[in-house]
C-alpha cells in the first residue's frame, strides 16, 4: 500500500486561489499554512500508519470499556499533547481560538490519513465544545476546561 501524503499544496491551492479564503473572518494563509505542514508531518507520520491495522483490528467492548485498536491509544495522547484537541475552541475556554477554516484544513488531513481517528478525535470533544458552550454555567466551564484541551479526553482513551 502507498503510504498516506497529504496534499497540503492541494488543499491550500483550492482555498486561498479558487475558493479565496482570504475573504473569510480571521482566515490567516500563514498560520493556515504552516499549521497544515506540520499537521500533514504529524498525520503521515503517526495517524496513517495505524489507519490499516486499526481497521483490521477494530476496537472491542470488553467488561463495559470500549479498547482501541494498538497504537490509538499513543496516537490520540501525541495528538492532544501537540494542542490538536483544542485548536477551534475559544481561548476563553482553553482552546486556541483559530478560525474554522484551519481547523477544516487540519480535520481533511487528518481524515485522509484515517476516517477512524477523525471520528475518533473530532466526534465527542467538538460536540461536547459545542454544547457546553449554550449549555454550561461560567463556574462549571472554568473546572473542565482541561477537557477541551484535551488531557481529559486523553484519559479516555
Amino acid at each position: 500500500m502507498k503510504p498516506f501524503a497529504a496534499p497540503v499544496a492541494d488543499i491550500l491551492f483550492s482555498l486561498n486561489h479558487v475558493a479565496d479564503a482570504s475573504r473569510v473572518p480571521d482566515y490567516d494563509a500563514d498560520i493556515a499554512t504552516a499549521l497544515a505542514e506540520h499537521f500533514a508531518s504529524f498525520a503521515e507520520g503517526v495517524i496513517a500508519p495505524i489507519s490499516a491495522p486499526g481497521d483490521v483490528e477494530g476496537a472491542k467492548l470488553v467488561d463495559g470499556r470500549v479498547h482501541l485498536p494498538e497504537g490509538y491509544n499513543t496516537a490520540y495522547r501525541a495528538f492532544a499533547e501537540q494542542g490538536w484537541t483544542a485548536l477551534t475552541a475559544p481561548e476563553a475556554y482553553g482552546g486556541q481560538g483559530l478560525d474554522a477554516m484551519t481547523g477544516a484544513i487540519i480535520s481533511e488531513i487528518e481524515t485522509g490519513a484515517s476516517q477512524a481517528f477523525n471520528m475518533l478525535v473530532n466526534l465527542p470533544p467538538v460536540r461536547f465544545a459545542r454544547s457546553w458552550r449554550l449549555a454550561v454555567t461560567t463556574s462549571v466551564r472554568a473546572s473542565f476546561r482541561r477537557w477541551l484541551r484535551g488531557a481529559g479526553w486523553a484519559r479516555c482513551a
